[in-house]
């Protein structure tokens, strides 16, 4: 597909952190890309880097404009902070810990641009592995209790974009749609998930485009800062964030068994984990009028309902293929079996 009108500028913002070898990987393959670079706006979002990055920038990237953050304040802030700067039709949001492809850019535009219902786009993401080789990343979509799931059709390679849940943090989407994708609040982990979401809540369409390629090198940054044990807080109280707000009233009342019984599975199998969750729920509790305000915020931008939204989601509990052990994997086929039943017992369709 070509374009058959002027190419619209493009904001590229990247988010770095004591990342100046990946920062210089990923900016060296976008002056690599087939894209007018008289349409492209490069931003990086510093988060107060200690490791002469922003020097490095400077002084061999000079057309790169730069936001200086005098702390880290985590992907979503950090991310935002460079959106709140971005002049572009299309924002393309990028971690440091990527490769971009050649045609990466062309194809995601050709794509937006090529229907008006899509939101936001995002290309097939592939993971290095430990051997050094990369390997495509199959989590397509979530449960409808946020946890990842697999989606055989994105290993198949099909030759159309095929439609997507939400998408990788690493996506294009449509500049005029919000005024910044992320809750600060959530600093990092499920903001894709969030943000996808909410372009959903407002009728677009979000879609994977098939010849458009990253390469990532798999959570360089998080790797430097996670000294402790508060990033698995975050993960686990930014999915009940989601459940949370998301969901119609409706939906969430007919979840609510089968979300207390994967709580209790959760917490009965990942015992060593157990204080990180609660930790999560109380946080939860204690919050609840800020919790309460970020649910009529969210279902104030509605304009479809559930049953348009859940039939992209997975009713499993987990993914099969995320367990070991063959008793572990025989016990998860018959609960995601009872979940599937349950859902469409209680008429929440969805694709698994």
């Amino acid at each position: 597909m070509k374009l058959n009108k002027p190419n619209p500028l493009v904001s590229i913002v990247i988010l770095n952190y004591n990342g100046k070898g990946y920062t210089k990987a990923l900016l060296d393959s976008i002056k690599k890309i087939d894209f007018p670079k008289n349409k492209i706006e490069t931003i990086i979002v510093d988060n107060g880097s200690t490791d002469g990055s922003q020097e490095f920038i400077k002084k061999n990237y000079p057309y790169v404009k730069q936001i200086e953050n005098k702390q880290n304040l985590g992907f979503d802030e950090g991310t935002n902070s460079g959106v709140r700067h971005a002049k572009g039709k299309y924002v393309a949001m990028l971690s440091n810990d990527i490769i971009v492809d050649k045609n990466w850019l062309k194809e995601l535009v050709n794509a937006i641009e090529s229907d008006k219902r899509i939101g936001i786009v995002e290309p097939r993401l592939f993971n290095k592995t430990p051997n050094g080789n990369y390997e495509i990343d199959e989590y397509g979509t979530t449960s409808l209790f946020q946890t990842l799931a697999f989606r055989s059709d994105i290993k198949k390679r099909p030759k159309n974009p095929i439609k997507v849940f939400t998408p990788t943090s690493a996506c294009l989407y449509r500049r005029e749609l919000v005024d910044l994708p992320f809750d600060k609040d959530y600093f990092a982990y499920a903001e894709d998930t969030y943000f996808g979401w909410k372009i959903r809540l407002m009728g677009y369409e979000i879609i994977q485009v098939q010849n458009s390629v990253l390469y990532h090198e798999g959570s360089a940054t998080i790797k430097k800062i996670n000294r402790n044990r508060y990033f698995e807080f975050l993960a686990e109280r930014n999915k009940l964030l989601n459940i949370l707000t998301f969901y119609e009233g409706k939906t969430l009342t007919k979840l609510i068994p089968l979300l207390a019984l994967f709580t209790i599975l959760v917490n009965l199998y990942d015992m060593k984990s157990i204080k990180i969750r609660i930790k999560a729920y109380l946080w939860i509790l204690s919050n609840l009028q800020s919790v309460t305000q970020k649910r009529k915020k969210i279902q104030s931008m509605r304009k479809i309902p559930d049953k348009e939204i859940t039939p992209l989601m997975s009713s499993k509990f987990i993914d099969e293929k995320n367990v070991k052990g063959g008793i572990n994997k025989i016990l998860i086929k018959i609960l995601n079996k009872y979940s599937s039943l349950y859902c469409r017992i209680a008429g929440i369709k969805t694709m698994s």
